[in-house]
C-alpha cells in the first residue's frame, strides 16, 4: 500500500501536468474553454494526488488493520473513516475533473482545436468508461488491476490517441 500510495503521490500530479499540452491546443483558438480546461487541470493537480489517491489508500490500510483487529466493526468504521477523510477530496476533485472534461469535449466538437472534430473521443473520460467495461468480466486479480488504474488508463488513451492523430494535423495548425 505504501508504493501504490507514495507512486500516486508522485505519479498523478505528473500525469496532471501534460494536460497542459491539451490545453495549448486549445488556447489559440478558444480563451474560454483553455480557461475552463486550465481550471480542470489546477483542480485535478491539486485535488487528485493528496486529496482522493491517498486518502483512499489510507482508507483500504485503515480497514485492513481494523479487520485484523476487530472484524465487527471493520467495515462501519472504514465506511465512517473515508467520509471524513475521502469523500471531501473526492467531491472537490470531481467538480474540477467534470469542469475539466466538458471544456475537453466541447473544445474539440466545436473545432476550437487543430485536430480533427471527431478526436472528442481522445478524452480520458471516454478512455475510463471503456475500462471499466472490463467491470463485466469475471472477478479476477487482473480485471481489478485494470479497473483499478482506470483514471490512469484513460489518460493513457486520450494521450496515445491524440499523438496517433497529430499526422492528421496541419503544420500551421500546431
Amino acid at each position: 500500500m505504501f508504493w501504490s500510495a507514495f507512486l500516486g503521490f508522485i505519479g498523478i500530479p505528473l500525469e496532471a501536468l501534460c494536460y497542459f499540452g491539451v490545453y495549448r491546443l486549445i488556447v489559440p483558438k478558444s480563451q474560454k474553454y483553455a480557461h475552463l480546461y486550465r481550471t480542470g487541470i489546477l483542480g485535478v493537480l491539486t485535488y487528485a494526488g493528496c486529496g482522493v489517491h491517498v486518502p483512499c489508500l489510507s482508507t483500504c490500510f485503515f480497514y485492513k488493520y481494523m479487520n485484523d483487529a476487530a472484524p465487527e466493526i471493520a467495515v462501519d468504521a472504514a465506511v465512517k473513516f473515508g467520509k471524513y477523510f475521502l469523500l471531501p477530496g473526492m467531491i472537490v476533485f470531481f467538480l474540477f475533473w467534470i469542469i475539466q472534461h466538458v471544456a475537453h469535449i466541447a473544445a474539440f466538437t466545436k473545432g476550437l482545436t487543430p485536430y480533427p472534430k471527431w478526436c472528442w473521443i481522445f478524452c480520458p473520460a471516454v478512455g475510463m468508461a471503456a475500462v471499466m467495461l472490463f467491470k463485466f468480466l469475471p472477478e479476477s486479480g487482473v480485471r481489478n488491476a485494470i479497473t483499478a488504474a482506470w483514471i490512469s488508463l484513460g489518460n493513457l488513451w486520450m494521450f496515445v490517441g491524440l499523438l496517433v492523430m497529430a499526422k492528421k494535423v496541419k503544420v500551421g495548425d500546431r
